[in-house]
């Protein structure tokens, strides 16, 4: 790892996750990450904490599942100087698909790629 996370960081991140409780029924408690996203500070130093991981490898492709991998991924994907793919659902995905085993590890490609 090219850089040593420190502990305050991460609380420090963490005081910037609205929680909600009660929401969305009694008993439950949501975080809000929007809290995190509007505090450029905050999201800045979220995306290089998580690029710190691979900072040290050759990246090629983020892959974001969809959601907060489609908020998460392209940022870190530019930290890391490698393109982005959103991932989603086979059904939501009506235009493409692709599939991975996870045994293999090969991908497989519509014909129109």
């Amino acid at each position: 790892m090219s850089e040593e996370i420190k502990p305050m960081d991460v609380e420090s991140l963490k005081a910037l996750v609205r929680t909600v409780p009660d929401f969305p029924k009694p008993g439950i408690l949501f975080y809000d990450i929007t809290t995190v996203l509007k505090d450029k500070t905050g999201f800045a130093k979220l995306i290089d904490m998580l690029a710190a991981h691979y900072l040290e490898h050759k990246i090629d492709l983020v892959l974001g599942i969809e959601a907060r991998g489609f908020i998460f991924g392209p940022a870190l994907a530019y930290r890391l100087n490698a393109g982005f793919v959103p991932v989603r659902k086979p059904a939501s995905a009506w235009f493409w698909w692709m599939t991975c085993s996870p045994r293999s590890a090969q991908w497989k490609l519509p014909s129109s790629w």
